[in-house]
């Protein structure tokens, strides 16, 4: 059973007339291992052969984020990098919110100052790292195929819709108060250590712009959807605005408080229990009524 908020009641209306449900992957489509539930395969299926589009929206890579979009059938354009990319059902780029293009001379000035640090350029056509320095991060080596080695990565950065900074924590830190100070807010930071602990810390440099929201704007421009029949579905704190911005909104009950205090319906079920299909499942029962 999901439970509703009755303030949202008027919100929630619109369930028959969705044509477009956003999902995010991590704690929501995927379960704790990284696979995808026989239940939320069938209830994807359902949806989408209902008329109702399944759009992936990931702060993972456009690698990643295609390879769940065609286990699970769907055509759709997919959101990759928190909004920064949008890309097709034919792997073309619909969208992409580039970097400040002084932001990459900043970080070779910072590099020839002596604050060794590894980068990877995140663009439309792929992942570029120095060959020299080819520190890959974690979570980008099971898509070895998105790679690209070469020699010098600097005339990458006017591409740039993402910049991954590898280090030690006081180097990066050192790098973020200089783009900070340069940037303003037009450069979102995000400093975290790695997955695998120790001291290798990474800090992810996005345009501010970029959001899950903004990418499904131009998504739902796409396919010829009103935001009003657009749901969405998430766990974390980056889902946010994309929750805000959709007609329909659910959060996962693995999710965090914050995103759950702003949806319109909180699953019963974790991630590791199906629990999107839950949500899949209610909006079928709805446009059958």
């Amino acid at each position: 059973m999901i439970r509703y908020f009755e303030t949202r009641s008027s919100r929630l209306r619109r369930l028959p007339q969705l044509r477009c449900v956003a999902c995010d992957l991590d704690g929501t489509v995927l379960r704790g291992d990284g696979t995808v539930g026989e239940e939320t395969r069938r209830a994807a299926r359902q949806l989408m052969d209902a008329g109702v589009h399944v759009v992936l929206a990931s702060g993972r890579t456009d690698g990643f984020t295609r390879e769940f979009a065609r286990e699970l059938g769907t055509p759709a354009p997919v959101i990759s990098l928190n909004g920064a990319l949008v890309i097709d059902g034919d792997g073309v780029p619909m969208h992409e919110d580039v970097l400040p293009a002084k932001l990459g001379k900043e970080i070779l000035d910072l590099q020839q100052r002596g604050l060794d640090a590894y980068i990877s350029v995140f663009t439309a056509s792929g992942i570029y790292v120095d060959t020299a320095a080819p520190l890959i991060p974690r979570y980008l080596r099971s898509h070895p195929e998105d790679i690209h080695h070469l020699d010098s990565i600097s005339a990458m950065y006017d591409q740039a819709v993402m910049l991954v900074v590898a280090g030690a924590y006081s180097i990066l830190q050192q790098y973020s108060v200089t783009v900070s100070k340069r940037f303003g807010r037009k450069v979102q930071r995000t400093l975290y250590q790695s997955g695998g602990g120790g001291d290798r810390f990474y800090l992810e440099l996005r345009n501010a712009r970029a959001s899950k929201a903004s990418g499904l704007e131009v998504v739902l421009r796409a396919l010829a959807v009103p935001r009003h029949a657009s749901a969405s579905i998430g766990d974390y704190t980056n889902d946010i605005e994309m929750c805000k911005f959709t007609g329909v909104s659910a959060a996962m009950c693995n999710g965090t408080a914050e995103l759950k205090g702003l949806a319109d319906i909180v699953t019963t079920r974790t991630n590791d229990e199906d629990g999107v299909a839950e949500f899949f499942d209610m909006i079928l029962t709805q446009r059958a009524v």
